[in-house]
């Protein structure tokens, strides 16, 4: 499952991930979105289920652009090949 994960992730480029973060992550920008329901949930105030749904809709861009990071920082670097 995490080679089909690392494929998936590989295959999308970090102009996609780092704008969809930007602005699906962050939207509304004033104050984010993101940012509100994180206070909430920290507070211990219940939430509707539709509000979990959407601090899940907005979060998701962070943890790809996270794993994509996280995969990259991970990764060994390739050793050059010798001609011998």
């Amino acid at each position: 499952m995490l080679c089909k994960l690392n494929l998936y992730l590989n295959g999308l480029s970090w102009w996609v991930v780092v704008t969809g973060a930007l602005t699906l992550g962050l939207a509304p920008f004033t104050p984010p979105h993101l940012w509100k329901h994180v206070q909430s949930i920290s507070k211990g105030q219940p939430l509707n289920p539709l509000d979990y749904f959407d601090f899940a809709y907005h979060l998701f861009p962070w943890l790809v652009l996270a794993a994509k990071s996280g995969l990259k920082l991970l990764k060994p670097p390739h050793s050059p090949k010798t001609l011998s």
